[in-house]
């Protein structure tokens, strides 16, 4: 798990470095309803109509299909970079959904409170499958926001903690069977 870790950690200080350092409280987080065995998954929000939510940032998403391009509704090449993270071709979440629905793939987020941890080590020590989710994903640089997805079929692949000085300070990567703007 140590040798994931040090990818992740690049990519969320990346991410990190390319904030702008200007921009509002709220710009730059998406939001993420789930839950595992009966518990919401939670952390402090800085909107009050997420409250009960999951703040996140830096989503990225990466397709199952042999050719993440290829796929029903995928976007121009262009969109898509080659990561160390997993050997996967990654995008930005909205990316994927050209179509309003994508089948199988992965999310991968940063969040920085650490008092949604435990149902996420859960699920992913138990290899949970989690029915469904709702993500509000916003703009990273703009902070507008995008859409609203569900997904479905969910099991939680990682959860690591970066290093001290990393923001955001966890990184989480989970799989979904499908994702459809709702």
């Amino acid at each position: 798990m140590r040798a994931a870790g040090a990818p992740l950690a690049a990519i969320v200080l990346a991410f990190c470095a390319a904030a702008a350092p200007a921009r509002g409280q709220s710009d730059g987080f998406s939001f993420l309803r789930i839950e595992i065995a009966g518990h919401n998954v939670t952390n402090t929000v800085w909107k009050e109509k997420y409250k009960g939510w999951l703040q996140i940032e830096a989503v990225e998403a990466g397709s199952d299909a042999p050719d993440a391009r290829a796929g029903s509704g995928a976007a121009p090449s262009g969109s898509w970079q080659e990561s160390d993270k997993d050997g996967r071709r990654w995008t930005d979440f909205a990316v994927i959904l050209h179509s309003g629905r994508a089948g199988a793939g992965r999310l991968s987020f940063g969040f920085d409170d650490p008092g949604a941890l435990e149902p996420l080590r859960e699920a992913q020590k138990h290899k949970s499958l989690i029915a469904s989710a709702e993500l509000d994903y916003y703009d990273m640089e703009s902070g507008a926001f995008i859409g609203k997805y569900r997904l479905r079929g969910i099991r939680v692949l990682s959860l690591e903690h970066a290093p001290p000085s990393a923001c955001p300070t966890y990184g989480l990567t989970m799989t979904f069977q499908s994702v459809e703007k709702i």
